[in-house]
């Protein structure tokens, strides 16, 4: 953990739906598993962008008036897919690479070289829909967490 703000946006994360905010004192690995049945997808913030968000939120969750957050919101990270019980995982930063990782619903780690990222797939991205959540983890966190934690299976 590099500082205070780094220890605080790991351990929340912040969810949008129906206009409304709301931070989670939950990791996005531990979101991920209580929601794992519900319609969401993931986008990556800076640490700097995710504090303005947070920042410019009311006790109510509602954004407050005349502010605006100047950042990405779309650098899209991660979306599950309930038909195929998958959550499918997109490098953000790698716009030309072909394959996909994803999580299956046992939890393990799998990667299909013919897979598009989900908001490229035509069979998916008109069904990309649901609980918008923001964190700070990056597509390499989310590799590493479900590549070396002992507690997840593996295929590969």
């Amino acid at each position: 953990m590099k500082n205070n703000n780094d220890s605080f946006n790991r351990k929340t994360v912040v969810a949008q739906y129906r206009g409304l905010k709301d931070i989670f004192p939950l990791t996005i690995y531990e979101f991920i598993d209580l929601y794992k049945d519900l319609a969401f997808y993931v986008c990556n913030v800076s640490e700097d962008d995710y504090i303005k968000i947070c920042s410019q939120m009311d006790l109510n969750g509602m954004a407050l008036k005349n502010h605006k957050c100047n950042f990405d919101e779309f650098r899209y990270l991660m979306a599950n897919d309930i038909k195929n019980e998958i959550i499918r995982i997109a490098d953000c930063d790698k716009e030309n690479i072909n394959g996909s990782y994803y999580i299956n619903k046992e939890g393990t780690l799998c990667y299909d070289d013919r897979m598009l990222k989900f908001y490229k797939d035509p069979k998916f991205a008109k069904e990309f829909a649901g609980v918008k959540i923001y964190t700070t983890e990056t597509y390499q966190d989310i590799i590493n967490f479900y590549e070396y934690n002992d507690n997840v299976k593996k295929t590969l």
